[in-house]
């Protein structure tokens, strides 16, 4: 009686294989996964600078109601600041927040100022988004005693 075996090299390649496409697939998914954490945590960074730069920019207009200069006095001499046909302010940022070649961060400041029987009341609008995306957007305002 003859018997006959079967190759056993072609079931471990089949093995191979799957094995191969099952570690391909996790490596995929991984991979997109680190790749989101890691622009979530730099959202989340833009955004934590974004809250504390608004807040000094806020009370600096507060003080000496001209966007201009508050700008200046915040990023430094050196910063470009840029004007639209709106009439907004555009400063182009890093993602720390900082005035470099490597720009992240666009920063849109609209100011609106209204007379009123108390005095001008000055309003700004900050808007900070991070790659095309709003990160953060807050106003503030006071008023300018006649």
């Amino acid at each position: 009686m003859k018997k006959f075996s079967k190759p056993r090299i072609n079931t471990f390649f089949i093995e191979i294989i799957v094995v191969i496409l099952f570690f391909s697939l996790a490596s995929t998914i991984i991979v997109h996964v680190f790749a989101q954490t890691n622009y979530d945590i730099c959202l989340n960074k833009v955004k934590s600078k974004a809250i504390i730069n608004s807040r000094c920019l806020s009370d600096m207009y507060s003080t000496n109601q001209d966007i201009s200069q508050t700008l200046v006095r915040v990023f430094g001499d050196k910063c470009n600041i840029y004007t639209d046909n709106n009439g907004q302010y555009i400063v182009e940022l890093d993602y720390e927040l900082k005035q470099t070649d490597n720009t992240n961060v666009v920063l849109i400041v609209a100011e609106e100022k209204t007379e009123t029987e108390s005095g001008i009341y000055g309003e700004i609008k900050l808007e900070y988004e991070y790659l095309d995306k709003v990160v953060y957007e807050t106003s503030a305002a006071s008023y300018i005693v006649k």
